[in-house]
């Protein structure tokens, strides 16, 4: 079954597929009720988890929205070696590998929408640098130009109606 998906199989998707034969059909009908309700769990879930409405602490689990809590010291359809603890941790790592994996992408394209922005306040500050030049060209002042950065901040002080003292 994972190599059929790239991923591994949850709780229900593996009780659903012990249940079932290889021409789709149930190998008891006292199953027919269980799929049935855990079929229309994971559907509901997979609406809640793209909508975001899920209030469940636990929503993706299904198997255990059907069946209720597990047994203590033991995880129902995931073989002998796996105890609740070492379930949870292994969901919970792999729920944070795609919360980072999503935050890097988005990451990345916060990183694009910088660069972009970047490119244009420069191209901004050149065009105003060399219209100052221009403009203090065709006047005849024979002011001696200061740094782009002090002009700039002189004035949007100016600007903002502070007066600078010199202190």
């Amino acid at each position: 079954m994972e190599e059929e998906t790239g991923k591994e199989p949850n709780r229900a998707e593996l009780f659903i597929v012990s249940r079932t034969k290889s021409d789709e059909s149930l190998l008891c009908n006292e199953a027919r009720f269980t799929l049935d309700k855990l079929s229309q769990v994971m559907t509901q879930n997979i609406q809640d988890e793209a909508s975001k409405t899920s209030t469940e602490s636990r929503p993706y689990d299904a198997f255990e929205q059907v069946f209720g809590y597990e047994p203590s010291g033991r995880v129902r359809c995931m073989g002998r070696g796996v105890t609740p603890s070492k379930y949870l941790l292994n969901h919970e790592s792999m729920t944070s590998n795609t919360e980072i994996l999503e935050m890097k992408t988005r990451l990345k394209g916060l990183e694009e929408k910088l660069d972009i922005v970047t490119d244009a306040l420069l191209v901004l500050v050149k065009s105003k640098s060399q219209f100052q030049v221009t403009a203090s060209a065709t006047t005849g002042n024979k002011k001696v130009k200061t740094d782009l950065h002090q002009s700039s901040s002189i004035n949007s002080d100016q600007e903002n109606g502070i007066l600078r003292t010199g202190i």
